[in-house]
């Protein structure tokens, strides 16, 4: 047995191909660790081996790890050149543990600083078909590139949209920087970050989110975040705006409601922009009329709908995109469809007319269709469908033309230019309607005295209810007359006026103005006997009005207006006392008894009776004094006195009661 003695080193590949032509055994050994290696030759001597040295490279190789990093922190750097051979340096920093191998740990302790890396690498094989065998070995050289290390604050973070945004809250994002440790998150009501929302101004955060708390319902949020590792804080982000939503509205009742649509009101929400309105027939709104409906203001008309019929609304407040949670919920009926074909209409109602006509069947493979038009005067339209329409009268008549299209086809039927024949019908349905009118007429005269009665009249028909009125006020009376004086007092002076209504219509009719004067007082007789013509009564009206007249029995005494009557027959006297509004009032009889003989005067009268100074009397003509004053106040002391008379002498048969009205005494 041969065997050769090897002083050599690692065995590293066996794999290295022999030269072209020979045999032997190939080895890659590292020179750095000594080995022995026996190889056992058959049948072969012990020879000597020649060592030769077929060529010297030398490869460049990359170190991977960080270049930014902390003049404190521990770093790991790896090396891709063989590993058992690597002998590291460093400038600036210290290895931790040895210094050989494919990666090492730094500790930096300044910056900048540099590491570098080398080794050497023998690949060698033996040729035994040599003699004697010759031994090869390729002597490689490893070099690393040039590698720095810097210290340097992260780049700015990227802010991304906030998720989570609630009543008071939300959740600010952003998307990580490698060279951060942590974040710093700022939270402004300002886009220019004036003031701070209190505790987030400068916020350390270890990760790439934070809830954001404790924030004003509907207010607007702005964010932003920097970066921060142990070189330094990175610029300022990008700024995200949130906004948050509004609290809900309050719903109040529905208004302007009537049979076709309302309006809808909720209460203002200060940070609102907008709102936006649910409508449903359903109180768990399953289905919509309206939805999400926008509205700048806190009411909205809501129409298009159907008579009779129970809604129900709801509406949120928004800004900026953001909607609060939805509102209470409150219903509203319609009113009922309004009446249909009414022709006694009420002005300012709403009323129904449909088309009344019917087309005929249609035939057999042909096209029928029926429309129908509505024409209104004096009356607004305020909905309408493919067969009806509803109208609001505006004036006392009006009327509605409903003009029915039926029109047939008969596609099988073509006419001589090809087209398919068809024939049209046409109905008119005229529809006039007027509102119930009220007359209202009075006894004659309307102006009477207190104890007289002025009867108001109004028309009368089928049902037919009245309601009666005094400047303006109602009064009792629901009949079709009204008797006013029925108190006998001039306080029942006023304008009258009756509303009639018919079909749920009132109507009012013109002012009737009606005066009850008030009657003058109730007249007062003095009597007295007149001494100077035995048989005669002086009487007199105490409280005369504006004027008088004696009455003797149940005959007017002609020519007796004075306030005074001398009676000289016996019978019952009483007298009318006449106000200045033409009203009057009678006295009480008065009964007088005596007949005085007649006497005659000429030029002079004598007067006798007088017996006290403080008689004096005048006998009066129609009112005017014809016989002087006389007394005993003219010094004769006489009980008689002749007095002048007027220029013409009185006669016994011209002195009449009329001329003798009164002989007074006073």
């Amino acid at each position: 047995m041969n065997i050769i003695n090897l002083n050599i080193m690692q065995v590293k590949d066996l794999n290295r191909p022999l030269p072209s032509g020979h045999l032997g055994v190939g080895f890659r050994f590292s020179l750095l660790k000594e080995v022995t290696l026996f190889v056992i030759l058959t049948c072969m001597l012990v020879t000597p081996i020649q060592v030769l040295s077929q060529s010297n490279n030398t490869y460049y190789f990359d170190i991977a790890g960080p270049t930014n990093v902390c003049a404190d922190g521990a770093t790991q750097y790896v090396y891709s050149g063989p590993s058992e051979s690597l002998s590291w340096s460093i400038s600036g920093g210290t290895i931790v543990g040895a210094n050989i191998g494919a990666s090492i740990t730094v500790t930096w302790n300044m910056i900048p600083a540099s590491l570098s890396a080398t080794g050497v690498e023998s690949n060698c094989w033996l040729d035994i078909e040599q003699s004697p065998p010759v031994y090869y070995c390729d002597n490689d050289q490893y070099i690393s590139n040039a590698f720095s290390v810097t210290g340097a604050a992260p780049s700015s973070p990227t802010t991304i949209a906030a998720t989570g945004i609630a009543l008071t809250s939300f959740t600010a994002r952003w998307n990580a920087v490698a060279t951060a440790a942590s974040y710093r998150l700022d939270v402004s009501t300002s886009s220019s970050f004036g003031t701070y929302v209190s505790g987030y101004s400068n916020l350390v955060v270890s990760g790439i989110s934070q809830s954001v708390t404790g924030l004003t319902a509907g207010g607007t949020y702005y964010y932003r975040v920097q970066g921060v590792n142990c070189n330094g804080v990175s610029g300022e982000s990008n700024v995200i705006q949130v906004a948050l939503p509004p609290v809900a509205p309050v719903m109040l009742a529905g208004t302007n409601v009537s049979y076709n649509s309302f309006v809808a009101n909720w209460t203002l929400v200060s940070s609102a922009t907008n709102y936006l309105i649910d409508v449903s027939t359903s109180n768990t709104f399953v289905d919509y009329v309206y939805n999400n409906v926008s509205s700048s203001t806190n009411q909205r008309l809501v129409n298009g709908l159907q008579p009779g019929t129970t809604y129900y609304v709801r509406a949120q407040a928004s800004n900026q995109g953001s909607a609060s949670t939805e509102s209470n919920v409150v219903s509203v009926v319609l009113l009922p469809a309004p009446p249909a074909g009414i022709t006694e209409i009420c002005v300012g109602s709403t009323y129904a007319y449909n088309a009344s006509y019917t087309a005929p069947s249609c035939p057999a493979a042909c096209t029928c269709t029926l429309t129908h038009g509505f024409s209104v005067t004096g009356g607004t339209v305020v909905a309408s469908g493919p067969d009806y329409v509803f109208v609001t009268w505006t004036s006392l008549t009006g009327n509605v033309t409903i003009t029915s299209t039926d029109r047939t086809c008969w596609p099988d039927v073509l006419d001589q230019n090809g087209n398919i024949v068809c024939t049209t019908n046409i109905e008119t349905e005229s529809i006039d309607v007027a509102q119930h009118t009220v007359t209202l007429y009075s006894s004659y005269p309307t102006s009477v005295c207190e104890g007289q009665t002025v009867l108001l009249t109004a028309n009368t028909g089928s049902g037919l209810t009245y309601q009666w009125w005094k400047n303006g006020n109602p009064i009792a009376g629901t009949l079709s007359t009204y008797s006013v004086g029925t108190s006998n007092s001039f306080a029942e002076t006023g304008n009258y006026k009756v509303t009639v209504t018919k079909n749920g219509c009132p109507v009012e009719s013109s002012e009737i103005y009606v005066e009850i004067k008030a009657n003058p007082p109730i007249p007062l007789i003095f009597t007295k006997a007149l001494e100077v013509i035995p048989g005669a009564t002086v009487l007199t009206v105490t409280n005369p009005a504006a004027s008088v007249q004696w009455k003797r029995g149940i005959n007017v005494i002609g020519g007796a207006t004075q306030i005074t009557y001398l009676a000289t027959g016996s019978d019952n006297y009483s007298v009318i006392n006449t106000g200045s509004n033409g009203c009057t009032t009678p006295s009480a009889g008065t009964s007088v008894t005596g007949n005085p003989s007649n006497f005659s005067v000429s030029n002079s009268i004598t007067v006798s009776g007088i017996t006290t100074e403080s008689q004096f009397y005048d006998l009066l003509h129609n009112d005017n004094k014809f016989l002087q004053s006389v007394g005993d106040s003219d010094g004769a002391g006489r009980s008689s006195q002749t007095i002048a008379t007027r220029s013409s002498p009185i006669t016994t048969a011209s002195l009449t009661r009329k001329d003798i009205i009164s002989f007074e005494e006073y």
